[in-house]
This record gives C-alpha cells, sequence and structure tokens, in this order.
C-alpha cells in the first residue's frame, strides 16, 4: 500500500465519481484512491456511490474520503459505512478533532508562505498534503505554491503536494521536490468528475519512471 515503504513517488488520485474511473487508476498503477465528501465540491458523491467505488477496488486498496468542517459522527459514520480507510481533512479542523481519528486521518495543510508549515507540527499523520488557497487557486492548471517549500517540509514528515497537478508539470514538479507523493484530481479528467484513462495512464508513468 501506500504507506508502506517505496523508492517511487506515490500517486493519489483524487474526486474519483465512478467505479470505473477507480479501477483504471488501479490498473495504471495508483497508490491511492481518493473520494469527495465535501458538498461543495462538484464531485462530491454519495454514500452509496462511494460504497461502489470501494467494492470495486482490492481490498487492500487505500481509499481516502476528503471532508471540510463535517461534524465527527458525521466522518465515522460514512468510514462506517463505505469502508474508506482513510480521512482527509481539508477545512479548518483542529488538532483536538483530528485527534478522534488518530491513525485514521490525513491533514492538508494550505500554503501561503514559510510560515504556514508550522501547521504541520499540530497534526500525527503518515503524510500530510501540501495545497493553495483554494480562494485563490480554484481552477487554476498550475502548482499554487513555491515548491521550495515542500522540500523544507519535507523535514517535518512525509509530504504530498497538491494542486494544478498535470501530465505537462508533474515530471518538473517532482525533479523541483522529490515529494513523498502526488495529488491530482481534475488534472487527469477529460471533463468534470470523469477521469480519462489516457490521462491517468500518462500522468502515473511519469510519476514512476526514475
Amino acid at each position: 500500500t501506500i504507506l508502506e515503504a517505496s523508492m517511487s513517488v506515490r500517486v493519489h488520485i483524487n474526486g474519483l465519481t465512478r467505479p470505473e474511473d477507480a479501477v483504471a487508476a488501479e490498473e495504471a498503477g495508483a497508490d491511492a484512491f481518493g473520494i469527495f465528501f465535501w458538498r461543495q465540491s462538484t464531485s462530491a458523491v454519495s454514500i452509496a456511490k462511494a460504497k461502489e467505488i470501494v467494492s470495486a477496488l482490492p481490498e487492500d486498496a487505500l481509499t481516502i474520503g476528503m471532508f471540510a468542517n463535517a461534524v465527527a459522527r458525521t466522518v465515522e459514520r460514512t468510514l462506517e459505512q463505505t469502508g474508506v480507510k482513510l480521512a482527509l481533512f481539508a477545512g479548518q479542523e483542529d488538532p483536538e478533532y483530528c485527534r478522534r481519528f488518530e491513525g485514521r486521518y490525513v491533514r492538508v495543510i494550505r500554503v501561503k508562505g514559510l510560515t504556514s508549515l508550522e501547521a504541520i507540527n499540530d497534526f500525527e499523520c503518515p503524510f500530510y498534503v501540501l495545497d493553495g488557497d483554494p480562494a485563490v487557486h480554484a481552477g487554476v492548471r498550475e502548482i499554487p505554491f513555491d515548491l521550495i517549500l515542500a522540500r523544507r517540509a519535507k523535514r517535518q514528515g512525509n509530504i504530498v503536494i497538491s494542486g494544478g497537478l498535470t501530465v505537462k508539470n508533474v515530471g518538473d514538479a517532482i525533479k523541483a521536490c522529490r515529494p513523498w507523493g502526488v495529488e491530482v484530481s481534475s488534472g487527469v479528467e477529460s471533463v468534470q468528475g470523469v477521469k480519462d484513462p489516457m490521462k491517468l495512464k500518462q500522468f502515473i508513468e511519469i510519476c514512476k519512471s526514475p
């Protein structure tokens, strides 16, 4: 799984809305599979659809559900009902809230500058997802923060870079900061919410190449 030792960059395909896209991602070599439960996302799915996506994947596949400012009991119930293994918190969840999910969560760190990285120390996660400010960078096909900061953040834990990644820029991004992993959603889509099998394959091949 994504949490085991590996020399290659881990690839997290996020925003899955269809079982067939999850299967295509798995066959292409993805390491983690993300589902949005944040209702404001156009790629958010129902409990029933999430169960279909999880069921389409191997039992040991690492599935991750994204939440933002959800009631803790709602998160618990969603994980129980869908079989999703980890919660990805992308809102204002504080360390006290996150401790309820010890060992079962990862945290998005919104990077605006060097001081943003201090937040990593507040959370105990197997890895941290670095992303930009969604209010500023929504829909922008470029990496929303300085990758020098991602290099600095590696001293504090396993770092996954996210935001604006595509087939065209992920190779350079990896060379710039050698992250533990990368996360992509819209960058491998043909239309909103639908993954493109060819883009998936190309993206993952770039990430896994020496």
